[in-house]
């Protein structure tokens, strides 16, 4: 089928019982086949990390879906399983141990080895490029509960973390996780629509564990001015020519040796009772143990 064909789309979508879309930027080629899929009842998954679509989307798509009884499901790859089910675990595994859930999480990126993707890059060159022009994407993007259900009041978290800061549950020093601005919303989407067993007022926020602060200090530098230039024409101009293209990334050495590390640190505040949970992925992050996560949300959706 072709992204673009309407027709071809919905004659895969009345075949398949679960299409799984690794297409993207999904904001540029994933809509038609995304109400495709919610009109003919076909179940979907998808890699997107792509908020300001998500967002985008939603309020249109929901009310064909659930009249079809398609589900769609979004952030299927290392963003956002590991965070998202992580908070699960350690919720689940709090309320075991003491009878209540934990109100403050922390997801924090340990250590890790993989390579990048081109079609990521494309995604992160098209935000940028749509905040340059948009006002109101810039807005969205930075607003922690942008992927909230409409009609229902935001939380109490502010604006992702950025900068380094030092972690006592860590004892480390943390700088900004590239992921956390998608990951931090999936997390609390999935709260709202669970019914807020974690309650209103749950905060979560997300971070990269440094060896030291001058490697906080460096990773700082290397986010920020890895974002500041997909805000700007010339300077994306000359990232396309020095990163991976849409369907290149790290070769098969570099994805089979890669391995990931993830930790969420639940604590409430008023018991002191605290858990923390470690989330390990083999093989490269956005291939090997993407391509897991996202075969395994297929079949979730098949069986």
């Amino acid at each position: 089928a072709d992204s673009n064909d309407a027709t071809s789309l919905q004659a895969m979508a009345r075949q398949a019982k679960v299409i799984i879309s690794t297409v993207g930027p999904y904001a540029l080629h994933g809509s038609t086949l995304l109400e495709t899929c919610a009109r003919e009842g076909t179940h979907y998954c998808d890699l997107t990390g792509e908020a300001q679509w998500m967002a985008e989307v939603y309020d249109h798509i929901d009310p064909i879906a659930r009249n079809s009884g398609a589900r769609l499901v979004h952030c299927c790859g290392f963003d956002s399983i590991p965070s998202d089910l992580s908070v699960y675990l350690l919720q689940k595994t709090f309320h075991q141990r003491y009878g209540h859930y934990a109100r403050d999480i922390s997801g924090r990126m340990g250590r890790y080895s993989g390579g990048v993707s081109g079609g990521t890059i494309a995604s992160l060159m098209l935000v940028g490029e749509q905040i340059s022009r948009d006002p109101r994407i810039r807005s969205l993007l930075s607003n922690p509960y942008a992927l909230y259900p409409s009609g229902i009041e935001p939380g109490t978290d502010q604006t992702e973390k950025f900068g380094i800061h030092w972690d006592e549950s860590f004892e480390s020093w943390t700088g900004p996780f590239v992921m956390a601005a998608i990951n931090t919303k999936v997390v609390r989407r999935s709260n709202a629509l669970q019914g807020f067993p974690y309650g209103a007022d749950f905060h979560y926020d997300e971070s990269q564990l440094c060896k030291n602060r001058t490697s906080a200090i460096l990773t700082t530098a290397l986010v920020g001015a890895a974002m500041g230039g997909t805000l700007f024409s010339a300077s994306r101009a000359l990232l396309k020519r020095f990163l991976p293209k849409p369907g290149e990334g790290p070769d098969f050495d570099a994805r089979a040796s890669g391995f990931f590390e993830f930790w969420a640190h639940g604590i409430s505040p008023e018991t002191k009772n605290s858990v923390r949970v470690k989330v390990t992925g083999q093989r490269d992050p956005g291939y090997g143990a993407t391509s897991r996560m996202l075969a395994q949300a297929g079949l979730s959706l098949a069986r």
